[in-house]
């Protein structure tokens, strides 16, 4: 699993732009699993906003890694093709 988002923008080969949380779901796991959607600027993508979502597990304060990103997607609805509602799964 990646432990940040910078790691998954390197793998993804992405070049986002943070800006701000739109909303943050809990569910009880090992510790805790935060669905959360945010906006970036898409900088491959002339600052094009985006919205992408995210799952993050949150895991034991003194296990092998206590966040990490689990997957990322670009919200349904705002791409074309086929990769509109693809999830990356960042284990892979």
């Amino acid at each position: 699993m990646m432990t940040s988002m910078g790691d998954v923008h390197e793998k993804l080969g992405l070049e986002l732009q943070f800006v701000k949380v739109l909303t943050v779901m809990a569910q009880p796991s090992c510790l805790m699993t935060f669905y959360i959607t945010f906006e970036t600027n898409d900088l491959a993508d002339d600052d094009k906003v985006k919205i992408y979502q995210t799952e993050v597990l949150m895991g034991p304060p003194h296990g092998c890694t206590p966040w990490s990103v689990k997957s990322l997607r670009l919200k349904p609805g705002q791409g074309s093709g086929d990769d509109e509602e693809k999830w990356f799964w960042t284990e892979q």
